[in-house]
């Protein structure tokens, strides 16, 4: 994983589980934990709190934590940081076709 970004509003019910996980130790130790992955923590007001996270290939994936306790918030940077190996290869056929190609 490259980056994961959390976007959570200050105000917010939906965002209640992600300001409490802010101020956790077990947050802090996640992050100790991923020297290489910057983290970002972006205050939106009025949204729903959802989670960016980018992967060195250059997928991106956005998964939303609203309503979600801190047990669930944590389970899910878990389970975004495991997903740094999804679309890891990625395969592109081409053909090109005449209008000859089918003749004999």
């Amino acid at each position: 994983m490259k980056s994961m970004k959390v976007f959570y509003s200050d105000c917010g019910g939906s965002s209640k589980s992600v300001r409490e996980l802010l101020a956790s130790q077990e947050l802090a130790n996640f992050v100790k934990g991923l020297p290489g992955v910057n983290f970002s923590f972006c205050l939106e007001k009025a949204n729903h709190p959802y989670v960016v996270s980018t992967y060195k290939n250059g997928y991106t994936k956005q998964v939303s934590v609203q309503n979600l306790n801190k047990e669930d918030v944590m389970k899910h940077f878990e389970s975004l940081r495991d997903q740094s190996i999804v679309y890891k290869y990625s395969i592109q056929f081409s053909r090109t076709w005449s209008l000859y190609s089918c003749r004999k």
